[in-house]
């Protein structure tokens, strides 16, 4: 697309306009929707027990655009929580400030938080990065998990993919037989 500005088109408030013709050629990139993956690792534990949770993050679909100042929230279901304060990322920084993890109320990140929320994070065109953390949860019971709330600063938008954790009681896997 090209956009041309004709001499006295543009005045300043001092009343100055420019006086030679100038255009300016762009192209427009459409952004394609990224993958949010979930997984649970392991996908089932015991009440109490640990799963390391991998959120990841595809940009497979934009090898022409890097996803920058990108957000999402991870808001768990009820009875589960992080299990402890580290969030690690594989993403990159945008405008050379560091993906940022806070709580659901954007403190830090401590174990008995409900969720996660990542912002200033970065996609690299045609690639992907992750974010990792542990949860723990009870009772037992089934509890599934996606991620929602994405942003970014290319206006694009994600398909999310959630995961189950199962979560069993204490020697529920025992059978007596006789």
């Amino acid at each position: 697309t090209t956009h041309t500005v004709s001499p006295g088109d543009v005045t300043s408030a001092q009343g100055v306009s420019n006086t030679n013709t100038s255009s300016v050629t762009w192209n427009a990139v459409v952004i394609n929707p990224i993958n949010i993956t979930k997984a649970f690792s392991p996908s089932g534990i015991t009440a109490g027990g640990t799963s390391t949770v991998t959120v990841t993050i595809s940009n497979a679909a934009n090898p022409g655009a890097q996803i920058t100042w990108m957000t999402f929230t991870d808001a768990f279901p009820s009875g589960m929580t992080l299990a402890g304060s580290s969030v690690t990322t594989s993403c990159g920084p945008t405008y050379g400030m560091s993906p940022v993890f806070t709580d659901l109320n954007g403190g830090s990140t401590n174990a008995g938080d409900t969720g996660v929320m990542m912002s200033m994070a970065a996609v690299p065109a045609g690639g992907s990065c992750t974010v990792t953390f542990s949860v723990t949860a009870s009772p037992a019971g089934s509890y599934f998990n996606n991620t929602t709330g994405f942003s970014n600063d290319q206006g694009g938008t994600a398909n999310h993919t959630g995961a189950t954790l199962t979560v069993t009681t204490a020697g529920s896997d025992l059978t007596i037989s006789k």
